[in-house]
């Protein structure tokens, strides 16, 4: 009090009155701040335990599909296939690798599909010619051999024999009459596939997205670490998993390339895998960084106003008022934005949830099983329902994968060049042709400016349009489709015009809204998310997409892209 007391004796009651509010303000924006950093790194947990989610589901539908096919070649063997010698030809032979072809080509996870006899060489295999490698000494392998109940058998990350690409080996034991080994059916899933989706989830410049066995032996990673493959490293998420928890979320410095990040691990299923997903310090709190310093300036300016005008107080107080508007006015905006982040996080790992894959995957697979080995004993009646439920379970699934797609554009990294979208338009309209070689369509494009933005993405959404024009299209004639282009202001215009079934405008608001559909459910294929995924990936361009039709008389989809600026380089967002 006493020191008071002297301040306000020494500056008077006015110049104390201001000190005492620029006290208050800098109290205030230090708590701002103190939030600031605190909701940084609570959305920054949020995100990273989503992604580790969306990874342990990821990986464990994988391994899921890979093991009916493993599963469904074990029930096809027979003892004697496996006494055949190795490259004998005849029928059998060929229906096997047949089989392990069409399975190989339904699974675009797995490279190779092998049958190994117990001396560990292969006998039969998706490959035309036979891999003359032995696998006798492999661990997995030896596993199988001497552990007759091993049941499903997941190897360490390996390099393959045969593709010489990092593998990961999952594999069944097949037997003979008597219950002695036989030898192995096995699934080359290439590493590859993981490392090309991993890629696809943006974390930030120093996001970490990884697939580690139950050892901590490296399988793939984002950024690539080639040299770190197959290697056992020490990581921080070691003494959880030899508690037993099957997932956790920590901070921590990489032990690959000294970065801190916030991680999220998960154990995939009960399987021997482990996924991990890191968003980097850096990335996370980089605008409470900007932020100190954005306050730090305003608040020493702010100091200097007050002290050098002190005796002005009206004007000291506007500015303090308008300082508390524009901090209540931002505190209010990060808080809308952490509220639309959770609800769409939410959102998305509700609708892919454990409780909604896994049992579609298992109504698929086991309705499957029931079609082929049961089906001599099901009536007519019976055989069509079990297909309608398999329909209807596969149908799901492409919408969860559709759901998956279209909350990763989002997140997706864009890479910015000059694209031309005629070139992308006649790539993808010789792709539609191919694909309905007896349907007459013929595609007539203008002079189109270049876009800016990032390639892939837009041709997803030149494809879904030409899509959406085909299949809308009348299948009694040519189907006509035309694209034209001009540039207005600031921006390049192209459309999309088919002469097809058209719509009311009545209801051209639900157009790009997520399963919303203007004609009647089961009457076109398509799970009603096309034109949403278009929208989004058109405003991540800060475009915008409107569209126009008539009942009968067809439907133009517009969408417009800003210019590229002059002296404006390609840039990653």
């Amino acid at each position: 009090m006493k020191l008071v007391s002297v301040i306000s004796r020494y500056f008077g009651s006015t110049m104390f009155s201001a000190i005492a509010g620029v006290v208050g303000v800098i109290a205030l924006l230090v708590l701002s701040l103190i939030n600031d950093f605190q909701d940084a790194k609570l959305h920054a947990q949020i995100e990273a335990e989503n992604v580790s989610r969306l990874l342990d589901e990821h990986a464990l539908a994988i391994v899921q599909k890979v093991d009916l096919a493993l599963r469904d070649v074990q029930r096809y063997v027979r003892p004697d296939d496996m006494r055949l010698a190795r490259g004998a030809g005849g029928s059998r032979a060929a229906e096997l690798h047949a089989l392990l072809k069409s399975h190989v080509d339904s699974v675009p996870e797995v490279s190779l599909l092998h049958l190994i006899n117990a001396h560990g060489e292969h006998i039969h295999s998706s490959l035309a010619a036979l891999p003359n490698v032995n696998l006798a000494d492999r661990q997995y392998f030896l596993s199988q051999r001497d552990d007759p109940a091993a049941g499903l058998m997941i190897s360490v990350p390996l390099v393959s024999r045969v593709t010489n690409n990092w593998t990961l080996i999952l594999s069944r034991r097949i037997n003979f009459e008597d219950g002695s080994f036989a030898g192995t059916v096995q699934a080359s899933l290439d590493m590859r596939y993981f490392q090309q989706f991993y890629r696809s989830l943006d974390l930030g410049t120093g996001g970490l997205v990884a697939l580690y066995d139950k050892e901590l032996h490296l399988a793939s990673r984002y950024p690539s670490s080639e040299k770190d493959m197959g290697k056992v490293f020490d990581l921080h998420a070691k003494p959880y998993i030899e508690k037993g928890m099957k997932y956790a979320t920590y901070h921590g410095k990489s032990p690959l390339d000294g970065i801190e990040r916030l991680y999220s691990f998960r154990q995939v299923g009960d399987l021997p895998l482990i996924v991990i997903a890191g968003i980097a310090e850096a990335d996370y709190l980089a605008e409470s960084y900007r932020h100190v310093w954005q306050y730090g300036v305003g608040a020493a300016i702010f100091v200097f106003v007050v002290i050098g005008f002190g005796l002005r107080q009206r004007r000291a107080e506007e500015a303090v008022r308008q300082l508390n508007a524009e901090l209540e006015q931002r505190v209010a905006q990060r808080t809308a934005q952490l509220e639309a982040a959770n609800k769409e996080l939410e959102e998305f790992s509700y609708s892919m949830s454990h409780d909604m894959r896994t049992p579609l995957r298992a109504l698929d697979g086991f309705s499957k099983i029931l079609q082929e080995e049961h089906g001599a004993g099901i009536d007519d009646e019976g055989k069509r329902l079990l297909k309608a439920l398999r329909d209807n379970a596969q149908r799901m699934g492409r919408m969860i994968d559709d759901i998956l797609r279209f909350w990763g554009i989002g997140r997706r990294r864009m890479e910015y060049s000059s694209v031309a979208i005629a070139d992308l338009a006649s790539e993808i309209f010789t792709e539609l042709q191919a694909a309905t070689p007896t349907r007459p369509m013929r595609l007539e494009i203008g002079a189109l400016p270049p876009a800016w933005g990032d390639r892939d993405l837009l041709g997803q959404v030149v494809r879904e349009l030409l899509s959406n024009a085909v299949k809308y299209s009348p299948t009694d004639g040519e189907a006509l489709i035309v694209i034209g282009g001009v540039v207005e202001e600031e921006s390049s215009v192209y459309s999309v015009t088919d002469h097809g079934v058209g719509f009311d405008m009545r209801y051209a608001d639900k157009l790009f809204r997520v399963f919303e559909r203007v004609h009647q459910t089961g009457q076109y294929e398509g799970s009603g998310i096309g034109l949403a995924i278009v929208k989004r990936i058109v405003e991540r361009h800060r475009g915008r997409v409107w569209a126009e039709g008539r009942v009968g008389e067809g439907a133009t989809f517009h969408f417009a892209l800003p210019l590229r600026k002059t002296g404006e380089s390609l840039r990653l967002e």
